[in-house]
């Protein structure tokens, strides 16, 4: 009971920030010029975050109640955890573009980890094997950890504004097309916003006409071909590269 207190505490905590940020996203503010979008990746960080410290203190929990000769009740363990399994699924139906990364796989984890409390209360009720609890705690915080590990470094890596592109692979490709483009950066700002900024040589006697239909055409290349959402192009003359 006192480690299910501490894991629904800050399932709480953190879900809770969750539905704030996520009104926060498309909130306008002159500060932020690129929106609030990040918020969903801090969202999503702090969620599988939650799950891996919440079951990491679940296991130490049961590890003292295994050393002190504590035990649980099997019977109330596994009716307890047959019915935050069946309310952990509740959120598994409601996945959308805002959650996938985040609220969605802290729901998944739940699951898993309830599941197993089933089980383990159903294996204690028929052998009397109370070891078997803090096993099932220590096999928890291994798949949640194995579970959590793509998500985070994910999460870390649009943080610090990794390209989610080979840039080098796409400038060969491009140059097939746009022969004088160089200088490009490809970030993510969250799932859904991808930015790129690029400079691109012309004769110095093309007319802003003429820049501005290249630039239509490059913009739709990136969002055709590279799902990029917003692009900032640089003109720079052939003189002035040289």
């Amino acid at each position: 009971m006192i480690s299910e207190t501490v894991h629904s505490l800050l399932d709480a905590l953190v879900i809770t920030f969750s539905m704030y940020a996520m009104k926060l996203v498309n909130v306008k503010d002159s500060r932020f010029t690129y929106g609030l979008h990040r918020l969903e990746i801090v969202s999503s960080l702090a969620n599988v975050a939650t799950v891996v410290v919440g079951s990491i203190i679940v296991s130490l929990i049961s590890l003292l109640y295994l050393i002190e000769g504590m035990r649980d009740q099997p019977v109330i363990l596994t009716f307890a955890s047959v019915i935050a399994f069946s309310l952990s699924l509740l959120p598994l139906s409601k996945r959308d573009e805002t959650t996938r990364s985040g609220v969605w796989l802290h729901a998944v984890q739940d699951s898993l980890a309830y599941l197993i409390g089933i089980l383990t209360g159903v294996i204690i009720i028929a052998t009397g094997w109370y070891f078997i609890d803090p096993v099932s705690s220590l096999v928890i915080v291994s798949i949640m950890v194995l579970t959590s590990i793509k998500s985070m470094k994910g999460s870390l890596y649009v943080i610090m504004e990794g390209s989610p592109l080979d840039i080098e692979e796409m400038e060969s490709e491009l140059r097939k097309e746009i022969p004088g483009i160089h200088h490009i950066h490809v970030w993510d700002i969250c799932n859904h916003l991808r930015v790129a900024t690029l400079h691109v040589e012309e004769q110095s006697n093309v007319t802003l006409k003429e820049l501005d239909e290249k630039r239509v055409k490059i913009e739709k290349l990136l969002g055709e071909r590279f799902n990029i959402n917003h692009v900032t192009i640089q003109f720079e003359s052939e003189a002035e590269r040289s």
